[in-house]
């Protein structure tokens, strides 16, 4: 008579240990698509600040001269020579 009670538990354990390496594995899939989301969100902001490094290197290689000073002022300082008109557009967001 005891034959079926031991079967009952070892199918119980057997249950309990294949419903736990299920969890498992669909818990390291979910921890393996946040790492995948991580790695290609750093990846893109690596290749912003590439691109970011490349546009002030240039920046950097541009003669000091007239027209690079004019740049300059107008991009940083919001500077304007007298004779430009400037035009305001409001209905653009």
């Amino acid at each position: 008579m005891k034959r079926p009670r031991h079967n009952i538990m070892l199918m119980a354990v057997i249950i309990f240990f294949v419903s736990f390496c299920i969890l498992s594995i669909i818990k390291l899939n979910i921890g393996i698509n946040e790492k995948s989301n991580e790695a290609e969100r750093l990846s893109m902001s690596i290749t912003e600040r590439k691109d970011e490094i490349d546009r002030y290197e240039n920046e950097l290689s541009m003669p000091m001269d007239d027209e690079y000073i004019k740049d300059l002022a107008r991009d940083k300082l919001n500077l304007r020579l007298p004779e430009e008109i400037i035009f305001y557009n409001d209905l653009i967001d």
